[in-house]
């Protein structure tokens, strides 16, 4: 709102006679942006997000021999769109303290919200934490935004200060009206006639290029301090001492990574490596999310936590003898106590710390990471586990999942050693510890894998000298996965020469390593394997039923050298780890669906996009009881899509469902007109979970992404849910595939023909194949590293 110009121009007429200035000075004084559409707002709030963009650290360089990347900046991959935004400058003084921080808190934001894999290795807590307190940090800055931009957007501004002899004589006069009596009695008269009505914008755009023109904070405050005993009216808002906090001219909530979705193609790319079999031909080798994973080892380090659950050092655990013995300590060999007797020490885990906070509850002195699993106190419903980060362990620890893996707080009941049997004690606090020293990064946190029995991997009882906890190792529990877990023990039986050679030839404790090793031996090994033992499956020999503990008691032998049994090879539970958890979801798929079509070579022109649910994992506080039963409901979001599809279907009540764990194992088939469209190289699919059967279920919806067209015509992935109220609360677990109408077809006959023979069959070839597939992959690794 603008005062009359010539009510203007009579203020200062009185204040200094005729002047010259006096039409130049009444428009500087009366100018102000327009609210609805004001250019300054838009321009500070461009200029923050540009800035966002613009100081991204880091980049790949040369140094990545033999991988096919796209190199350059981080900025430059991740933000192709990015354009130089002359305005940035005027906010450029924060690049330190803000912009450095904030650019990496949201890209790695992003990654977590748009990754499959990735996301497992992110404190998600601490990047909320920082995404939230830089935003404020911004948001106390806006006023000095605002006012530094302000004569960059309104070149008016700059041409009438030049004109009134420049900043200091603009200021000088413009102070000098601002205090005069006339000026103040027009004002007063102004706000009783009504003609001001939006005094905040008023005062404020005052305030605002004073300081444009040179004021200080404090010059302002004293500016208002003497004004308003002659006011009759100045919003509490617009004061001195809190009108820089007056924001109604921003438009931005937060900055986080809602504002960047250009960044989601390359946050899911994959990168390949060419590789030379021992047969001699040359094959790629596909590293997932790579430009992700990347970051993570620069810029984003402070973000990532390995995907292990471990104790420092000092953590005393229960011998089976009754006494206790630090962790560090503790040797191959050693019986623990245990809920059900002794049992033998077969892997004793050491890794560095890694910049990990680590955590302690209250009366005891024993430290942890925030994904080791303690057992909770058994109840009614209640969850088995319970760790700091849940959902992080929910997505690195399935098996562990299903039973229910709670938040460790006040409240939270766990069980503790005493001679009568576990106890169940209830935590009262948390104390976290983060890393203060560099030397802290560099210390080794430990964890015990016990002999392994038809259960899985036994608990044991670690703590101090006063109290133990019962904890679980983060190896998988066979007994909630007994066909996976057949399937990968035949797969490791396989191979257990190479594998006791490859376990000492190379050095996999070496961070690099491990990435090459992990990518190498499993990326896509499970749709490869799967595609071979469908075919192989026919001429299989139907097995004799065995219950799983016959199984695994046969079958123990594969975590054992080939020298002495009585010596377990580290390197075999490592590979047995990684496929139960990292692969397990995607392993029970195909064996659950072991009459699907994976055809090859893949036609990315086919019309039919086969997206698979398989199951829904649900938070603690968010667990369905076992009478509610669910349906879900999929479209495809896109150009020429946007939801016109809708398929339904409910969930598979015969499956190991829980609380917490709830399995479909259906496709829906999206049969097009022509082949799908995608504005950025991405499949968006809109999922909604709603209670089936008349259950009363509160509604839930997820959006899965995958690269488009999949590479090899198949991707497995997952999304995050949220309730209604945008809370997240657990993940959604699918993959997709492109196929013909004709492999449809096929896949329909197939499924009908589907029986429990077939799948057991399948289950013997999947092994088989899968071991065969990985014994190629360690030979090849042997090659990288001889």
């Amino acid at each position: 709102m603008n005062l009359e110009l010539k009510q203007l121009q009579d203020v200062i007429q009185a204040v200094w006679g005729e002047v010259s200035f006096a039409e130049d000075l009444s428009k500087l004084i009366a100018m102000q942006p327009n609210r609805v559409n004001n250019p300054v707002g838009v321009a500070v709030t461009n200029a923050v997000i540009n800035r966002t963009m613009s100081i991204l650290p880091g980049g790949i360089d040369e140094n990545y021999i033999g991988m096919m990347l796209d190199r350059g900046s981080y900025r430059n991959l991740f933000y192709p769109n990015y354009k130089y935004d002359p305005n940035e400058y005027y906010v450029s003084m924060y690049d330190n303290s803000i912009w450095g921080p904030l650019s990496i808190a949201v890209l790695s934001q992003a990654i977590y919200y748009t990754s499959n894999n990735t996301k497992r290795s992110l404190l998600i807590d601490d990047i909320e934490q920082d995404v939230k307190m830089l935003n404020n940090m911004i948001r106390d800055n806006l006023w000095a935004f605002y006012a530094r931009i302000f004569p960059s957007v309104l070149p008016e501004f700059r041409d009438l200060v030049f004109s009134l002899g420049g900043v200091i004589e603009a200021r000088n006069k413009y102070r000098q009206v601002l205090l005069s009596d006339n000026w103040l009695q027009m004002i007063n008269e102004q706000i009783r006639d009504g003609q001001l009505t939006d005094l905040e914008w008023f005062y404020y755009h005052h305030w605002v290029k004073l300081i444009s023109l040179g004021f200080s904070l404090s010059d302002i405050d004293n500016l208002i301090h003497a004004m308003m005993p002659k006011l009759i009216e100045m919003p509490p808002t617009v004061r001195n001492g809190v009108w820089v906090y007056y924001r109604a001219w921003y438009t931005l909530n937060s900055v986080n990574y809602s504002l960047f979705p250009v960044s989601r193609t390359r946050i899911l790319q994959s990168a390949y490596q060419l590789r030379t079999t021992p047969e001699g031909y040359t094959t790629l080798v596909e590293h997932d999310e790579i430009y992700s994973k990347l970051f993570f080892t620069g810029p984003g380090k402070k973000y990532f936590s390995p995907p292990s659950s471990c104790f420092a050092a000092g953590t005393k655990v229960r011998m089976a003898d009754g006494s206790l013995r630090p962790i560090e300590n503790v040797q191959v060999g050693d019986e623990l106590e245990t809920p059900n007797g002794g049992r033998r020490v077969v892997i004793v885990a050491d890794i560095p710390r890694a910049g990990r906070p680590l955590y302690s509850l209250p009366g005891c002195t024993a430290r942890f990471t925030d994904l080791h699993p303690f057992r909770c106190a058994p109840g009614t419903g209640g969850p088995r586990n319970a760790c700091v980060d849940p959902r992080r362990a929910a997505m690195v620890l399935p098996t562990l999942h299903r039973m229910g893996m709670g938040r460790i707080t006040i409240g939270t009941k766990l069980l503790t050693y005493t001679f009568d049997g576990p106890q169940a004690i209830v935590v009262e606090g948390l104390e976290r510890y983060d890393p203060e020293m560099s030397g802290e990064n560099e210390e080794l946190v430990y964890d015990l894998i016990l002999e392994p029995d038809e259960t899985g991997f036994p608990d044991y009882f670690a703590g101090d000298d006063n109290r133990q906890f019962l904890v679980s190792s983060e190896v998988p529990l066979f007994v909630e996965s007994p066909l996976t877990t057949q399937v990968v023990l035949k797969a490791i039986s396989g191979i257990r020469l190479p594998l006791s050679q490859f376990g000492t030839a190379v050095p996999v404790e070496d961070e690099r390593n491990r990435f090459m090793i992990v990518n190498t031996l499993f990326s896509k090994i499970i749709p490869i394997s799967a595609r071979r033992a469908a075919v192989a499956g026919e001429g299989v020999e139907l097995p004799v039923i065995q219950s799983l503990s016959a199984y695994v008691v046969n079958h123990l032998n594969v975590f054992c050298t080939m020298d002495d049994l009585k010596d377990y090879n580290r390197f075999s539970v490592w590979i047995f780890e990684n496929l139960m958890a990292n692969h397990g979801e995607e392993l029970e798929s195909f064996i659950e669906m072991g009459w699907r079509q994976f055809p090859k070579p893949v036609n990315t022109t086919a019309v039919v996009i086969a997206v698979s649910v398989l199951s829904v994992n649900l938070d603690v506080e968010y667990a369905i009881p076992m009478d509610q039963h669910l349906e879900v409901c999929l479209s495809l979001l896109g150009p020429d899509q946007n939801g016109k599809n809708r398929i339904v279907f409910n969930e598979d009540c015969n499956a190991a469902n829980t609380c917490f764990t709830r399995y479909f194992y259906k496709v829906a088939y999206f049969d097009l007109s022509s082949p799908y469209e995608s504005n950025d190289e991405t499949l968006e699919i809109e999922f909604r979970i709603e209670g089936a059967h008349g259950s009363n279920v509160k509604s839930l919806s997820a959006v899965g992404r995958v690269i488009w067209p999949p590479k090899e015509g198949y991707q497995h992935a997952n999304a995050l849910l949220y309730r209604a109220d945008g809370v997240d609360c657990g993940l959604l677990y699918f993959d997709v595939r492109i196929l013909s109408r004709a492999d449809v077809e096929k896949e329909r006959l197939a499924r009908h023909g589907w029986n429990e023979d077939k799948k057991r069959r399948f289950v013997v070839a999947f092994g088989r194949e899968l071991g065969a597939e990985l014994k190629k992959r360690l030979e090849y690794c042997q090659q990288l590293f001889s």
